[in-house]
């Protein structure tokens, strides 16, 4: 069984905490540019799969303790309000799909075919497009 994923898990948990734990007597706006600023560093370091999805994890439960917050302090409409209560339900549904995606022969199934026409249209708008290359 391959278990490569385990260090690199473990580590970026142990830095999440590790910067929770040195973050919690800052604000909210504070630790948030702290996590920013890590962000972009695993950005420009190029660690685009190791701590970038824990950090990016950690500032959106943030945000979401902080809109509940705002929900109770203030009435809204009942779309704002449902908007504001399910929107990490919608970002862990977008997640799961984007990280379904399958590494090898993409083209085989429908609704990856589907991701990667998406994926044409919203990042290489003057490419052509999949349906073209068959």
């Amino acid at each position: 069984m391959i278990q490569w994923t385990l260090a690199v898990e473990l580590r970026a948990s142990f830095l999440v905490y590790l910067t929770l734990v040195v973050t919690a007597e800052f604000t909210r706006f504070y630790r948030n540019a702290v996590f920013l600023c890590i962000l972009a560093f695993c950005i420009y370091a190029g660690d685009l799969m190791g701590e970038i999805p824990f950090f990016t994890g950690a500032l959106f439960a943030d945000m979401s303790i902080h809109l509940n917050q705002n929900e109770q302090l203030s009435n809204l409409g009942s779309s704002q309000s449902l908007i504001r209560r399910y929107w990490p339900e919608l970002l862990a549904v977008l997640g799961l799909l984007m990280a379904s995606y399958p590494t090898n022969h993409a083209e085989l199934a429908g609704w990856s075919r589907f991701m990667t026409q998406i994926g044409w249209q919203l990042f290489h708008p003057n490419c052509i497009s999949i349906s073209s290359l068959r």
